[in-house]
């Protein structure tokens, strides 16, 4: 389950007693608030607690301030075994925090080698002198070329060697809700790819443009629901803040953001499951699919569609659709999809998550073809599958997948370090960088 925590205020009082209402599942604290650790464990037990370095301001931009990647690796070093955070954020948002590097808004292939090679020869210097686990850190999200996915491409193989993995999610200019309920955190981890083994965390969300607090709580509470299980944890941006220009995003005395984190770090709201089939009526305009369920769900619902065929070229998307009102388990919904290849085999995976009399509604499933076939007519339908009847049962399939994911994480560790050699490769020699001042 995801669990919502907070990025703690920047400055001032930390206002600990008012987030340990909702048992946060992380808590972020910058470098200046770094003595407060031991009153952030006692305040929220439940709390992961990341440290976000500072540098005394370096952090912002170190290749500016002449800082090295192994004199960057030791500092964090030496601060990760003094304060002894459960995780370490070595910076944040470097696509545009570090404005030597990035000076514009198209940032190019180049300029993320770069960063890449600085984070790799960062890790390699912080691993000699420090056993405390240390997140890649997220850059922004909407602020740079094409929403992060030129960098991600080019940053994935040296994240891959971090214990963890940070990304930030933002709601979007534009307000897109299928950006808002899927979109960023589903092309990021497509992207990045993380083994098996490392935890992801969304360091920093915020939706500030939703109206009033109460539809605000009601979107945030669908949305992580709506989360990946890769997702460890959420958090909110800020707790508080003295900069005003945070002003909109602060969580202090919100009280239905307070009571709606609550619910769903508690697990308070009911959950069951649905069953779902797909069929699929394919024709020389592509193929069209049509997704049923068990019974009818009177309420809000969400439809993550991914069409996933074998074929070189293909852009392999997470089609979302958010709907408000009756499924009907007869009629079902169709989707067109003129963009299918033929001749080749794939699947079309459907997640269901719906929302009924303040119950979670949630169902599961693939349709497998051999074969794309425009033409051919109709691919039957798969067996209906029997919901799941407990939660005891869900655990108990949660361990069994969870241990099938530990046995690959020893062949995704020699996959991820052939990519890094490749990286290397193409980068040639490590790229210098200047000594500090």
């Amino acid at each position: 389950m995801t669990r919502v925590g907070l990025c703690l205020p920047n400055g001032g009082d930390l206002g600990l007693d008012q987030w340990a209402r909702f048992s946060p599942g992380a808590a972020l604290v910058m470098e200046g608030q770094a003595g407060a650790i031991p009153d952030i464990r006692r305040a929220l037990p439940t709390a992961r607690v990341y440290l976000r370095v500072e540098m005394s301001g370096k952090a912002w931009d170190p290749i500016d301030a002449g800082v090295s990647p192994e004199e960057y690796g030791r500092y964090c070093a030496v601060l990760a075994n003094a304060k002894r955070p459960d995780c370490l954020v070595p910076a944040n948002e470097m696509n545009i925090e570090w404005r030597s590097l990035f000076s514009t808004p198209d940032a190019t292939a180049e300029q993320y080698r770069v960063l890449a090679t600085y984070f790799d020869r960062l890790l390699a210097e912080y691993r000699r002198y420090s056993d405390v686990p240390i997140q890649f850190p997220a850059n922004s999200p909407g602020h740079q070329e094409d929403d992060g996915i030129l960098g991600g491409h080019i940053l994935a193989p040296v994240a891959a060697l971090y214990d963890e993995l940070g990304l930030h999610t933002y709601w979007p200019k534009g307000g897109q809700t299928n950006e808002w309920f899927g979109g960023r955190w589903q092309r990021l981890l497509d992207v990045y790819q993380p083994r098996p083994n490392q935890r992801v965390t969304i360091t920093e969300f915020n939706r500030e443009a939703a109206g009033d607090d109460d539809t605000l709580a009601s979107e945030i509470a669908e949305w992580v629901a709506s989360l990946s299980p890769r997702i460890s944890d959420v958090l909110w941006f800020i707790g508080d803040s003295p900069d005003q220009s945070f002003s909109r995003l602060t969580l202090r005395g919100r009280e239905p953001l307070l009571a709606t984190f609550e619910r769903l770090n508690t697990d308070k709201e009911p959950m069951s499951n649905i069953g779902v089939s797909i069929s699929l009526d394919q024709s020389p305009d592509g193929i069209g699919i049509t997704i049923k369920t068990d019974r009818v769900v009177a309420g809000g619902f969400t439809v993550l569609l991914h069409v996933d065929p074998k074929a070189d070229g293909f852009a392999h998307a997470v089609d979302q659709y958010r709907f408000v009102g009756a499924l009907s388990g007869k009629a079902g919904l169709r989707f067109d999809r003129p963009d299918v290849p033929a001749g080749v085999g794939g699947s079309v995976e459907v997640h269901f998550l719906g929302f009924e009399n303040g119950q979670t509604v949630t169902g599961d499933t693939t349709l497998r073809i051999d074969r794309f076939d425009p033409g051919s007519g109709s691919a039957p339908a798969p067996v209906l599958p029997e919901p799941v009847a407990d939660i005891a049962t869900n655990d108990k399939i949660r361990r069994i997948i969870g241990d099938a994911v530990n046995a690959l994480d020893t062949a995704y560790s020699e996959q991820r370090e052939r990519l890094l050699d490749v990286h290397r490769e193409l980068n040639g020699e490590p790229l210098a960088f200047p000594q500090a001042r």
